[in-house]
């Protein structure tokens, strides 16, 4: 996680912080029950409820959602509203960059620089870590689809195309 993080922009000192920081959480977990992979395309049946399993990349590169296509849901509402938000992340990401290289880490800071009630400033541990992890996953999206570019390597720095 140091490493990663470190690759896209996050201070040393700060990266492994971040890196710790929910070491304390997980060795209070105990034991995780067997966890289920889906792809999308999968169909799961809960209880009364069938799911697709449906690719909605943005917060991590395989995040999926669950629709069911027989009930008008929350869940439905909740997925165009988080496309929407990813849609507009991505406008905003394109403009910031504009005709400037940064990195995750520097791109966060226009990303969340008035934003209330977190400012870049104001975040830390998970909620920063989680914050990088994001601007990576809609950059890389966006390098995917031929929009932004990266550097080769480390740090890595992204563009427009």
């Amino acid at each position: 996680m140091n490493d990663w993080l470190q690759a896209h922009g996050t201070p040393a000192a700060e990266a492994q912080q971040l890196a710790d920081g929910s070491m304390s959480v997980a060795k209070g977990a105990g034991n995780l029950p067997i966890m289920e992979t889906y792809r999308p395309g999968d169909h799961v049946a809960i209880g009364e409820y069938d799911f697709d399993v449906v690719w909605t990349p943005g917060h991590t590169p395989g995040h999926v959602c669950f629709m069911d296509h027989q009930k008008e849901t929350d869940i439905q509402l909740r997925a165009r509203q988080l496309w929407k938000h990813h849609m507009d992340r991505q406008g905003q990401v394109r403009e910031i960059l504009g005709g400037e290289t940064l990195t995750a880490y520097e791109l966060g800071s226009h990303v969340w620089a008035e934003t209330k009630p977190n400012r870049w400033s104001d975040l830390h541990g998970h909620l920063l870590r989680n914050a990088i992890g994001t601007l990576v996953a809609h950059a890389e999206m966006l390098r995917d689809r031929g929009v932004l570019d990266r550097t080769a390597n480390p740090p890595y720095r992204y563009g427009r195309a």
